[in-house]
């Protein structure tokens, strides 16, 4: 087995006059089929990135993909797990277009790198239900939002997220939540993570995702690219851009205090297949 590393969504271009940090990825490339779930479990929390995927090649372009937190905890879809790892394929093999086949799951993302190194994939938008009525409160409260801040608040029962739409993008920067209450909360939920999203204030920028995952180390996941599978959706009809071909520019603030933010994600949803693309630049760590 090879271990590689490099962080997604990492754009050269700052933002507010901050860099874009990027979230970190480790890929375990396997030889010879993919480990004991005990295994994987064991080496994703030594390796210790905020995911970490395993490759195992079917044939030609097809993998077996696999990913987990750093806590051990098994995950069912990652966006920028999914980007680094066609990177490193394309970097191997040379493969331009990748199937990666999520293990356990008929569910196979479909990638393309271009000559630039650019890593897009394609994947199955989610529908939205209501959120629960009886967590709103409890996760209000936990935030420190009103119920008069939110424009909306949805579940995806595909991912397991809880999403919350708020008026004010400025709210969304201003979150400073007890990371340890809400952690717990979301883990006695059994939910994967609560999205925050808004509108962004920013020409440059479409709208902002907070990410409140407690399988992550810092409790706050610095981006994240399958939330995009239903907010794309989302935010393309809301921002009135249905027929606008150009992708959408994502931002994933993190903890907005610090000196950097966490990624910029690009994206676009396409109705008429209903599959939405994420892409992203891709830097070796």
């Amino acid at each position: 087995m090879e271990i590689y590393h490099a962080s997604a969504f990492s754009d050269a271009i700052g933002i507010e006059q901050k860099s874009i940090s990027g979230n970190p990825a480790g890929i375990v490339v396997c030889g010879n089929g993919l480990p004991s779930k005990e295994e994987m479990a064991k080496m994703a929390v030594e390796i210790n990135r905020p995911i970490i995927a395993f490759l195992n090649q079917q044939e030609d372009h097809a993998f077996t993909i696999k990913f987990y937190f750093p806590d051990g905890e098994d995950c069912f879809l990652c966006g920028h797990g999914t980007l680094v790892a066609a990177y490193f394929i394309n970097k191997l093999y040379g493969y331009d277009e990748i199937a990666l086949k999520i293990d356990e799951h008929d569910f196979v993302i479909n990638c393309k790198v271009d000559e630039q190194k650019m890593v897009r994939a394609y994947l199955a938008s989610y529908q939205l239900d209501p959120m629960p009525v009886d967590k709103v409160p409890v996760y209000l409260e936990l935030l420190g939002i009103d119920e008069s801040d939110l424009l909306d608040k949805f579940y995806c029962p595909v991912l397991n997220d809880c999403i919350m739409i708020l008026a004010d993008c400025a709210k969304l920067r201003r979150l400073s939540p007890d990371y340890k209450k809400l952690s717990a909360q979301i883990k006695k939920d059994h939910f994967r993570a609560i999205m925050i999203t808004a509108a962004s204030q920013n020409e440059e920028i479409d709208y902002e995702i907070r990410i409140f995952c407690p399988y992550v180390e810092e409790d706050e996941d610095i981006s994240c690219g399958s939330a995009n599978c239903y907010l794309l959706p989302y935010w393309k009809n809301s921002l009135h851009k249905e027929d606008v071909k150009d992708d959408l520019v994502i931002l994933c603030p993190f903890k907005p205090n610090s000196e950097t933010f966490g990624g910029i994600e690009h994206g676009n949803y396409y109705k008429t297949n209903n599959l939405v693309s994420i892409s992203g630049r891709i830097n070796e760590i």
